[in-house]
């Protein structure tokens, strides 16, 4: 028996030979098909997203806002990664990795302070930032210096006024018209100048002290703080003044000598011209505060104080541009805190949030034209700077750089100048009108006041967002005179007849003033943004289009397919009624009043796009007031695990309507917390056993079949 191994024969062997350089060109080949694919995915990186609310994608809006993005900018996240919940973070990592990967101009930066590495690099950035704005921290420490030394002088100019007015109150004699008031409102007036000087004199200590505090790990004074102090001491001394001066201008312009005497007249004219020149004085002063650089440095690193914070660092360059060019965003907005062990508590998922606030950080450093926002209104206190009846709109549009202004036409003759917001006059102003109910005498006349500030805006050609509320002068023959301004633009507010909706219940008919929609009805671009999204318009009225009116477009319809819808002109005691009682109304409001309008269609937002005062105008009119109220646009519902907008077409109605006014159409689409919401209803437990067969049995029975098939083809 023979060891030695068979040998190949040569065709054997060559055809072996073959196979194995044909397997080896095959592996090389797919290896470098794989590193192509690799290297093309790098650099045109492109994501397949199959979730219903498309949370792996940056929404439409943000990504237009990097792709117009000039210059880099840097987003620096500082923070003690190991009290963070690490699911958490790797949600918000995706978002910052989304950025990074939609434009080369955003660079990314993780600090975790936990370790020395971490502190040095923190201190790093401190002093680079530092140096980066110390020209304008040393303009503001001057321009604080002097605002402080204005103080004194006018405490003095105040304690003069002050001696005036009293000296005015001898001139009263006891059997003169009027004498116990006049004598009451000049000792009044006369205290009020007293303790505003006191005032200032604390404000300016405060202000002194506040500069010879810092900032954090810095040698930053606290500039900031002490602007807000003297600002805030400057400009409720000046409201006070000017309500003040206005009465005593009005004492001493008084001809009726059964209302006031001559002689009182007369000693009320100097105080009068004092107060006019004081109050020009303390807008001065007011003026030099607004005039001074902005350095938000101060507020971030504040924020990095506690080290921990994600901050968004702009381009340089942005001194005299209007754009801070640094700014911070909360770390627990984006970051929420590790769970307890043993909790079972469910983190939210923060990714929508995450990018909308580092959307709007990115945005308020790279737009010098984000619209400044004016709130034109009739009651007899202000809403700034607090803005708490809409402060839901203030602070989700100052994320995105818009500033917000007042307008208290009720109160001030003027709107604000806007000078300290718009120091060139090329911000776009967008004045949003929020009408009222005259109920009571002195309602009527700040009403009044109101509709001709509105109708000086509108005359002016500026660009107004107008809410409308029901009105009961229709259904008594008087007209709506906040309805007829409108009539030039070719539309008009049916405020005598307010849309109700009816429905078949347990107890009979109900009915109710709340409307909610998720189709508008329209193709007009802020149309398309809120599509899909719920709209609630409680006690909303049709906004009526004159026929052959040019420019003027409805936004949202209401039809009466249903028959379920109509216009009701007698609604006051169903006004009245509260919204938790309505329900239970035995004899509701039907309709059938020959005044009622019962056919629709009826729009209830409506455009206007026309040239006023030699510039191209445009107009929102909206038949609703109480769709922007605070309690509608603070919202929520959870929803698997996300906190979502419970009236997400609001809150758009509102981000499209003011960036369409201010003519940043390219700026209206659904934002990143609006497409939270699904519009894709979840798969049924029928359709998920469907797919889960499908897939372990149907798939694997198909390729078997192909299989055969194949076979069979080849014989």
């Amino acid at each position: 028996m023979s060891n030695t191994a068979p040998t190949l024969s040569k065709p054997a062997a060559i055809r072996r030979m073959r196979y194995a350089i044909q397997a080896i060109a095959l592996l090389f080949a797919a290896t470098a098909v794989c590193a192509f694919v690799a290297i093309l995915g790098d650099r045109f990186p492109h994501r397949l997203d199959a979730t219903a609310t498309r949370e792996h994608h940056l929404s439409a809006r943000t990504t237009e806002l990097l792709n117009s993005l000039q210059g880099p900018y840097e987003m620096v996240v500082a923070a003690n990664f190991s009290m963070l919940d690490q699911a958490s973070a790797r949600r918000t990592q995706d978002v910052l990795d989304n950025f990074a990967r939609t434009t080369p101009n955003i660079r990314t930066t993780i600090i975790d302070v936990s370790s020395s590495r971490g502190l040095a690099d923190l201190d790093a950035l401190l002093a680079r930032l530092v140096e980066r704005f110390k020209p304008e921290m040393e303009k503001q420490q001057k321009g604080v210096a002097a605002a402080m030394t204005l103080a004194g002088p006018l405490n003095d100019s105040l304690n003069a006024l002050s001696k005036d007015l009293l000296a005015a109150k001898d001139t009263v004699l006891e059997g003169d018209p009027s004498a116990a008031q006049l004598q009451r409102f000049y000792t009044d007036s006369a205290a009020v100048c007293r303790i505003a000087g006191e005032d200032l004199i604390k404000a300016q200590g405060v202000a002194r002290e506040d500069v010879a505090k810092t900032v954090g790990r810095t040698a930053v004074p606290a500039t900031e703080d002490a602007i807000g102090a003297l600002r805030k001491a400057l400009s409720d001394t000046m409201a006070q003044i000017s309500h003040m001066g206005e009465n005593l201008d009005a004492v001493s312009k008084n001809a009726d000598e059964k209302i006031v005497a001559l002689a009182t007249r007369e000693r009320t004219k100097a105080p009068a011209a004092n107060a006019t020149l004081l109050r020009r004085e303390l807008g001065e002063a007011l003026a030099a505060l607004d005039d001074l650089p902005r350095t938000p440095i101060s507020s971030v690193l504040r924020v990095l104080e506690r080290t921990s914070a994600a901050i968004v660092i702009g381009p340089p360059g942005a001194a005299g541009t209007g754009r801070p060019g640094v700014t911070s965003v909360e770390l627990s907005s984006i970051y929420p805190p590790k769970s307890p062990e043993g909790s079972g508590t469910l983190q939210v998922d923060l990714r929508a949030k995450t990018e909308e606030l580092l959307a709007g950080a990115v945005s308020s450093l790279s737009r010098s034209d984000s619209p400044i926002v004016v709130f034109v209104h009739g009651k007899g206190v202000r809403m700034a700077p607090d803005y708490v009846p809409v402060i839901s709109i203030v602070e989700r549009m100052r994320l995105r750089g818009v500033d917000f202004a007042e307008w208290a036409a009720g109160i001030d003759n003027d709107p604000p100048a806007l000078k300290s917001l718009d120091p060139q006059g090329k911000r776009p102003v967008v004045y949003i009108a929020i009408s009222m109910a005259p109920d009571t005498a002195e309602d009527g006349a700040r009403f009044a006041k109101l509709v001709k500030g509105i109708e000086r805006l509108l005359a002016d050609g500026k660009n107004v967002l107008l809410c409308e509320v029901p009105s009961t002068l229709p259904s008594i023959g008087q007209k709506d005179a906040m309805a007829e301004i409108l009539t030039p633009l070719g539309v008009q507010v049916d405020s005598g007849r307010p849309l109700l909706k009816q429905a078949s219940g347990p107890r009979g008919r109900i009915v109710t003033a709340d409307l909610f929609t998720a189709d508008p009805g329209t193709d007009h671009p802020i149309a398309k943004a809120i599509n899909g999204l719920t709209l609630y318009l409680p006690w909303a009225m049709p906004v009526r289009i004159a026929e052959g009116a040019k420019g003027v477009r409805p936004v949202v319809m209401f039809d009466n397919q249903g028959k379920t819808l109509w216009a009701e002109s007698e609604f006051l005691s169903f006004l009245q009624t509260p919204a938790a009682q309505q329900q239970l109304l035995t004899n509701p409001p039907e309709p059938g009043s020959s005044r009622d309008d019962p056919a629709g269609p009826w729009p209830v937002v409506v455009t206007v796009e026309r040239s006023a005062a030699g510039k191209a105008q445009r107009v929102v009119v909206v038949g609703c007031n109480k769709w922007m109220a605070g309690d509608v646009m603070a919202a929520e519902s959870e929803v698997q695990g996300r906190r979502v907008p419970t009236y997400a077409g609001n809150i758009e109605l509102m981000d499209a309507s003011v960036y369409w006014l201010a003519g940043q159409d390219n700026m209206i689409s659904a934002s990143p917390e609006s497409q939270q919401v699904p519009l894709i209803p979840p798969l049924s437990e029928a359709q998920l056993n469907a797919l889960r067969w499908g897939l372990i049995g149907v798939l694997p029975a198909l390729i078997l079949l192909l299989g055969a098939a194949w076979r069979l083809l080849r014989g």
